[in-house]
């Protein structure tokens, strides 16, 4: 409204009231091309990227969110210029194609609203599979360390109980053989491990 004004303030005014709501309309579907090219700039700009990480979250929410904005303002205002196409009989024929052309941008727009929505989803899976896929790496580390210290600290426990009875108390070299038998159950575990695949 505020570019029409202008340009009536400049003596730029349109012949009948046609065309400037038709003036309007393309004003409008300028400025809404601006946006859907600006969105699909920043998806472009994620999926060109070697890996989004947890940073971007925010980002593609806030491009979902933007699109399906934008789409919901966009989608009605599409229904009313074909009305106003199919239904309104003065229309000339230069008028009759402007609005058809402008119909059709507000088409495209949507569709291509709908696709950035799609592919800002598909980008959000995409975030949330490499997270999970990292927490599971880190709880498959945790349980490798956990099954080769287990038996250990089972060792240590026993060995660490002051209760009379227990083999070695008396001998000096006592400690020495339960480290290296620590040594040789931790080490007979990592080769299980290599074995199996699982390391």
């Amino acid at each position: 409204m505020q570019d029409v004004k202008d340009e009536i303030e400049q003596s730029i005014i349109p012949d009948n009231p046609m065309d400037l709501v038709l003036d309007l309309i393309t004003k409008i579907a300028n400025r809404i091309s601006e946006a859907v090219d600006e969105l699909d700039e920043d998806l472009t700009s994620f999926e060109s990227r070697e890996g989004i990480n947890q940073q971007d979250r925010y980002q593609l929410s806030l491009v979902r969110r933007k699109s399906a904005a934008l789409r919901r303002y966009l989608s009605p205002q599409r229904d009313a210029l074909d009305a106003i196409y199919r239904f309104n009989k003065s229309l000339s024929q230069q008028q009759a194609f402007d609005l058809r052309d402008q119909t059709d941008r507000m088409t495209r727009y949507v569709e291509e609203l709908d696709l950035a929505r799609e592919r800002a989803m598909v980008l959000q899976d995409e975030l949330r599979n490499r997270i999970a896929e990292l927490q599971g790496m880190r709880m498959y580390v945790l349980s490798l360390v956990t099954a080769i210290f287990l038996p250990l600290s089972f060792l240590t426990g026993v060995f660490g109980m002051n209760v009379a009875g227990l083999p070695g108390t008396e001998e000096p070299n006592a400690f020495i053989h339960l480290m290296i038998c620590m040594a040789a159950v931790a080490l007979v575990a990592c080769v299980l491990m290599i074995w199996k695949k699982w390391l």
